[in-house]
């Protein structure tokens, strides 16, 4: 179609490269000057290169000359100085954040996203999004406390933060 202008696909830019140099950080270089232009396409990339460099490294004749770890997440955590960090361990820390901070269990699923336990939950209790978003800005103020970030609830979302 006539005036109608494309860009490359995401994964373009690594087509210059050699299997042999596609590692962790030429990956990660990749990603943080694609993500800002397209995030969406650049994890579909990510996840498209993993599935072929897991591929490739099983592949007999290519064996060895890929590394099947450069597309992986271990790298996203390594290169933060969170290495051992899983998404799961997040969820994990979050639910005992919220027990110290005495948020109701069956509040703390919610806001996870686990589905109502028990006959009560999934039959009796309903709870709007407004009464999850104040145990949530509970939550957001005591981390933001123990970082030494001021925090002001009242204000509306995204001038909250002050110093």
């Amino acid at each position: 179609m006539p005036g109608i202008k494309t860009k490359p696909g995401a994964l373009a830019p690594l087509m210059a490269l050699r299997l042999v140099d596609l590692n962790g950080p030429a990956v990660e270089a990749w990603a943080k000057r694609e993500a800002p232009d397209r995030p969406a396409r650049v994890r579909l990339a990510l996840r498209l290169l993993k599935a072929f460099l897991r591929w490739a490294d099983a592949e007999p004749d290519l064996k060895g000359r890929v590394d099947p770890a450069a597309a992986s997440a271990k790298n996203a955590r390594e290169a933060a100085g969170l290495d051992g960090l899983t998404l799961h361990g997040l969820r994990r820390s979050f639910a005992s954040l919220c027990e110290w901070l005495d948020i109701p269990g069956s509040i703390s699923a919610q806001i996870q996203g686990h589905a109502p336990q028990g006959v009560r939950e999934q039959n009796y209790i309903r709870r709007p999004l407004d009464l999850l978003r104040v145990h949530h800005e509970k939550i957001e103020a005591w981390i933001l406390e123990q970082a030494g970030v001021t925090f002001d609830a009242a204000a509306p979302a995204g001038l909250r933060v002050v110093a």
